[in-house]
């Protein structure tokens, strides 16, 4: 997707390139990607509890990438910007919130 999003701002007409990696909603998108993510990370959590992780912290951030991944396939239903550039960045961005989240909260929540 970066790849696909640099060849398209490298083609966009200089004018073009700040709407494209910008858009309208980059405010509103990476905060909606994690929150949208937080009851899916919950889930995720309790269920991998019960496989008994031994790399708690890796485990968490794993569960909350995968959250966010969910999360960010639900976003994109609704949402109208869907450039290369914006979703590389934008929408990696709200996956990252919640893998951060689950990195830290793993250990604590997954020790059994």
């Amino acid at each position: 997707m970066w790849a696909l999003g640099a060849i398209i701002l490298q083609e966009a007409p200089p004018e073009q390139r700040a709407e494209l990696f910008w858009g309208a909603t980059w405010r509103s998108c990476p905060l909606l990607i994690a929150l949208l993510s937080l009851p899916i990370l919950a889930a995720v959590l309790r269920l991998m509890r019960q496989l008994a992780p031994t790399r708690l912290r890796l485990a968490g951030a794993a569960a909350g990438f995968a959250a966010g991944g969910l999360a960010a396939l639900v976003y994109c239903l609704h949402c109208p910007e869907l450039a290369a550039s914006f979703v590389g960045f934008w929408y990696v961005l709200g996956m990252l919130l919640p893998t951060a989240i689950g990195a830290v909260i793993g250990p604590k929540v997954l020790a059994w």
